[in-house]
């Protein structure tokens, strides 16, 4: 083989080297924008999951607020439910009390009729006693 004839098969050698080595270089092309792809999809569902995950957090907090929100209320209604008691058992103790200060009132009224009807009744037999002494000194003299 001469020069002339090995040329253009190195050429073509050289033509088909050349064209291997880009396939070689597009197919690592290939393979990295598989793995990117793969990558981005991985990420995808990460960011997916945690969306989900954000999305289960926010409702819980919901919840959580109004739950607290609902023990507030509940809170607030059984003091206003205990300060209207205390004040129903403050009312009852004066009602009871003035009650019992008007019983009293009326009791010491009645004994004190009793003892002026009494002493009404001491000073009538003094006065018949006396009456009656009179009658007899008046007879008697």
């Amino acid at each position: 083989m001469t020069l002339k004839n090995t040329l253009p098969v190195l050429l073509i050698l050289l033509v088909y080297l050349l064209g291997g080595l880009y396939l070689l270089h597009l197919n690592n092309q290939n393979i990295a924008l598989s793995e990117q792809l793969q990558q981005y999809d991985a990420r995808k569902e990460a960011l997916a999951q945690q969306r989900v995950s954000l999305a289960t957090v926010k409702e819980n907090l919901h919840a959580a607020l109004a739950a607290e929100q609902e023990a507030k209320k509940k809170e607030l209604l059984e003091k206003q439910v205990a300060a209207l008691q205390e004040e129903e058992r403050r009312k009852a103790l004066e009602e009871q009390q003035r009650k019992e200060a008007e019983a009293q009132r009326l009791e010491a009224a009645r004994l004190a009729a009793q003892r002026a009807e009494a002493e009404r009744a001491r000073q009538a037999e003094i006065l018949r006693k006396l009456r009656r002494r009179r009658r007899r000194r008046t007879r008697a003299s």
